[in-house]
């Protein structure tokens, strides 16, 4: 009796599955990521007809062969590659360079038993459409890349500078960001603060209306990179009028029920930004990290932007909980998901949520825990609380002020996120609701109240922070630039690059960086935030067969040739600064990508940057 053929990605995987499915009916074997890729020594594109063309890696021709081979001797072949473009594209490459007209495509989420049997009962046909999104982005980041990498080098005379859609993006938030640092002006601004009471003493603040207030005077990218933060008054006149009152009255007293529900599950984002700040991991480790528990059947697929799990996985955590006496919504909770999302996938969690502990090294056990607990907190009860909010109002109706508390009357997740260490901010820099209680008197509309004492206080504007690795990411994924399955592959050019400088979390750009930014920005389209957002939604509708991925390249080409004339007219400012960049490091030997130098236990190696390009290409070398 012939064996089916199972092929997926990786050697881990593989075995993985072999030991679930046992070797009498079926034979797993692994691509290694992609069998072929764009050449290295062109562009790789018809700028006639837009399709792409591709050659074999040295790594594509051993593992085609054997697959080739396994192929020959089984009942069929099922092409079980990762459920996202790209595993979609492996299996469309393998299919046609072997020309299996009746492969099947299987995609799972998890590799459990269960649901290894339902994809392959399931299995169906490759998705072109997916296919062909992944061309798209493969293509236009090619052209832009290729295209206008070399004209960059030769403009700032700095050899070995790259650029592309997703990195240009990241490169011009962390300028403009370095630029409104530098360009800040501390200047004095007031708060005011009503008192009340005797024995018992609250307090209410003013509320700024919007005409005491700055309107920032920026435009373009600049614009999209500001955040303002809370009306702030600048007029000391004005909030000392404000603080001159005697009595107010009662414009609005509320008692209501409040209740805040648990963070939601991990996505890829969230991971990426959770692992740099607890353990200081970049993206590249932390994606590695939950590579590695995927295709060791530990936790669910973690390329997804879904925030909310899936039937069967939120009834598996809620029984769960149940039997660890903890305290469970009545309903599901759900989330929205982020600006883009694909939702294609459910949110991460593990396969099995009795293993309380797994992984083969630091960063793969640290995660897995967090991925477990945050699991189990999104599908726990919300805190519930006791709402007091009092609107107050001189007599005149000119000035408002505002108090407000709650009190914690059950304790729902909190509790539990204490006690498990879940609960830490996804961002620490972003205020986190407090849970102190103080107590506000019972009051009625219309009561007039004596103010028992009023403060000015002086404050100055603080500088606006810079990037850490976390909130530039976030800030990609809130604006819905590139996915976050692609950002490790963009904080690694930047590192790598010497784009930008990291300390005490910080990323600081450095000037070659913003030399590339003033470079690009002026002339090219691409180097807009708002280009590159629209581009994610063009991707998506080529997903979605609404959109031909040529047709997409096509205007891109076009776009992008007409830039490129009139790009270097202008003049560029040159720093005395000394060139930052570090000289071109070498190619790999077997598929002429460039090579990357990293540490190991053993040492510096030298490793391709094709594995970065969902392992395109394994090869490292020790240095010599």
């Amino acid at each position: 009796m012939k064996k089916a053929l199972l092929v997926v990605e990786s050697p881990k995987k593989a075995r993985t599955i072999q030991q679930i499915l046992g070797e009498q009916d079926f034979e797993v074997i692994a691509s290694v990521g992609h069998v072929c890729d764009l050449p290295a020594d062109e562009v790789g594109v018809d700028t006639n007809s837009f399709e792409l063309t591709y050659v074999l890696t040295q790594r594509g021709k051993e593992v085609l062969a054997r697959i080739k081979s396994a192929a020959s001797r089984s009942s069929e072949v099922i092409l079980a590659t990762d459920p996202d473009r790209e595993g979609e594209a492996i299996a469309w490459h393998i299919a046609n360079l072997l020309k299996l007209k009746n492969a099947r495509r299987a995609m799972f989420n998890e590799i459990t038993a269960t649901a290894l049997k339902k994809a392959l009962q399931t299995s169906g046909k490759i998705n072109d459409n997916l296919v062909n999104a992944r061309q798209a982005r493969r293509g236009t980041d090619r052209l832009i890349g290729y295209s206008v990498s070399k004209p960059l080098s030769n403009l700032l005379s700095r050899r070995g500078l790259s650029t592309g859609r997703v990195q240009s993006a990241a490169i011009a938030l962390l300028v403009e960001q370095e630029r409104l640092i530098r360009n800040h002006i501390s200047r004095d601004h007031y708060t005011v603060t009503l008192s009340f009471g005797d024995e018992s003493v609250w307090e209410a603040r003013w509320i700024i209306p919007d005409d005491a207030t700055e309107t920032a005077t920026l435009r373009g990218n600049a614009l999209m990179n500001y955040e303002r933060s809370a009306p702030i008054c600048m007029d000391l006149e004005a909030a000392s009028a404000a603080a001159d009152v005697a009595t107010v009255v009662v414009k609005q007293f509320v008692m209501r029920p409040g209740k805040r529900i648990p963070p939601p599950p991990l996505i890829t984002s969230t991971m990426q930004q959770q692992a740099a700040n607890r353990w200081g991991y970049d993206p590249e480790e932390a994606m590695t990290a939950a590579q590695s528990l995927f295709e060791s059947g530990l936790i669910s697929y973690h390329r997804t932007d879904n925030p909310n799990l899936s039937q069967e996985g939120s009834d598996a955590i809620r029984a769960f909980a149940v039997t660890q006496g903890l305290p469970v919504a009545v309903d599901r909770n759900k989330w929205p998901s982020p600006p883009g999302a694909q939702e294609g996938h459910e949110a991460i969690r593990p396969s099995n949520i009795e293993v309380e502990e797994a992984g083969e090294n630091g960063a793969e056990k640290n995660l897995y825990r967090l991925i477990r607990l945050r699991a189990i907190q999104s599908q726990l009860a919300p805190a519930e609380y006791s709402v007091c909010e009092i609107t107050l109002t001189d007599e005149a109706g000119k000035y408002e002020y505002r108090a407000s508390a709650r009190e914690l009357v059950s304790e729902g997740f909190l509790k539990f996120a204490t006690l498990s260490g879940a609960g830490e901010p996804d961002n620490p820099d972003e205020e986190q609701p407090e849970d102190t209680y103080i107590a506000l008197p019972t009051l009625t509309n219309g009561m007039r109240l004596n103010v028992m004492d009023s403060e000015v206080k002086k404050h100055r504007t603080a500088l606006p922070r810079r990037y850490t690795v976390a909130s530039l990411m976030r800030k990609l994924e809130v604006l819905g630039i590139g996915r976050p399955s692609t950002y490790a592959t963009t904080f690694a050019t930047l590192s790598s690059r010497g784009y930008a400088e990291k300390s005490d979390k910080q990323l600081t750009p450095t000037t070659v960086c913003e030399l590339i930014y003033d470079a690009l920005y002026p002339t090219f389209s691409y180097s807009d935030l708002e280009y590159t957002r629209k581009m994610e939604e063009s991707l998506d509708a080529v997903a979605g067969g609404r959109m031909r991925h040529v047709d997409l390249m096509r205007e891109t080409w076009r776009t992008l040739n007409e830039e490129l004339s009139s790009f270097g007219s202008g003049s560029l400012p040159r720093p005395d600064a000394p060139d930052t960049v570090p000289e071109p490091v070498k190619s790999c030997p077997k598929c002429g990508r460039l090579m990357r130098l990293g540490k190991g236990r053993f040492g510096e190696f030298w490793s391709c940057s094709g594995y970065f390009e969902n392992k395109a290409c394994t090869y490292t070398e020790s240095v010599r």
